[in-house]
């Protein structure tokens, strides 16, 4: 299991040695056509035609995602929650560090916080590398329009893992064996933006299992 695998609240491994821990149309122009009267009529006739314009003046029928906006700062919100515990994982005083509360909430703080407190009371420390993965919102709730609530997938490829702060060997077991991991995660919106609130995933040394119905 990875640094970051050992702080979920619920942790599963199947199939694995780990222990139990989710346009625009374009219109061409008539051709011009000699003769007052047929010019009027031409004109006429075009002007009859409503269109949405664009500013090149072609009929613009494309359409903005609602909930583009609130997705992004989903996202940005979740990436920041992430690299603020790999970063506190691997620093010996990271249970104060200020970006967990500035990017966590209970009960998945309290949660960060307390296993890190362990990891260094245990003489261990972080170390390594993690890729986010390509996150998506999957949900929002309690509706689109006024999201309080949001559900995040990723498949990340943690690298990180801990080792012996004296030695800088390898954890034993699981902790200290890099993992894939399929993560699902929950997101609140608080007064300070949005929160990671709690977490699942499924860790494997294996691409497919941990990321099964996740990963693109």
């Amino acid at each position: 299991m990875s640094l970051a695998g050992m702080r979920h609240s619920r942790f599963e491994t199947p199939n694995s040695r780990l222990p139990v821990r989710e346009r625009h149309s374009r219109r061409r122009a008539a051709p011009v056509l000699v003769g007052f009267l047929v010019a009027a009529f031409t004109l006429g006739a075009c002007s009859s035609s409503p269109t949405s314009a664009g500013s090149d003046g072609s009929a613009n029928t494309s359409t903005t995602d609602p909930t583009a906006a609130v997705n992004a700062a989903v996202i940005t919100a979740w990436k920041a929650a992430e690299n603020a515990i790999y970063q506190a994982g691997s620093d010996p005083n990271g249970v104060t560090s200020p970006a967990l509360a500035a990017t966590l909430v209970d009960p998945e703080l309290e949660l960060v916080k307390k296993n890190l407190a362990a990891e260094e009371t245990q003489g261990f420390i972080g170390r390594g590398t993690w890729t986010l993965g390509s996150p998506r919102v999957i949900s929002l709730g309690p509706t689109e329009s006024q999201p309080t609530t949001a559900t995040v997938t990723s498949c990340i490829d943690d690298s990180a893992i801990l080792v012996i702060q004296q030695s800088a060997d390898p954890a034993s077991g699981a902790a200290g064996t890099p993992n894939w991991e399929g993560e699902t995660s929950t997101m609140v919106l608080t007064a300070s933006g949005w929160k990671l609130s709690q977490q699942s995933a499924v860790a494997n040394t294996n691409r497919s299992t941990a990321c099964a119905g996740i990963a693109s």
